[in-house]
């Protein structure tokens, strides 16, 4: 047998083993896929609206402008809900 022959089986075997390796830990990874919490990110597509005692309102009748509450806090009209730009 000369070193050429040789080559062949020994190929065939290490690709056998890497192969088996690879099937190993894709199995390990998408085993576990579930068990592993990923973090959260700081930065979500759209960021939470402001509680709705901070958002300033502007009275239709007497033209003031203040924090949200049903009725206007001056002439004790409804104030409009307010409106998130």
């Amino acid at each position: 047998m000369g070193p050429g022959e040789m080559f062949v089986p020994f190929f065939a075997v290490f690709f056998l083993f890497v192969v088996i390796i690879i099937v190993v830990v894709a199995a390990r990874a998408l085993s576990s896929k579930g068990k592993v919490q990923r973090p959260l990110s700081e930065e979500t597509a759209f960021p939470p609206p402001p509680p709705p005692d901070t958002v300033l309102v502007k009275c239709d009748y007497c033209r003031t402008e203040q924090k949200w509450s049903e009725k206007c806090s001056r002439c004790g009209a409804p104030l409009p809900k307010p409106r998130i730009p």
